[in-house]
């Protein structure tokens, strides 16, 4: 199981997640406003 988080981990930082997905999946959470865009930067 270490071993697994240890790649999936890896891949997610080399591939990171864009702003535009980020915002997608911020708003399909329901944040919206100022609240998305406070924690949109942690979200990239």
């Amino acid at each position: 199981i270490l071993l697994a988080n240890f790649l999936a981990q890896t891949e997610a930082l080399m591939k990171g997640k864009g702003k535009e997905e980020a915002r997608a999946e911020l708003t399909k959470g329901g944040l919206s406003g100022d609240a998305l865009e406070k924690i949109l930067p942690h979200k990239v």
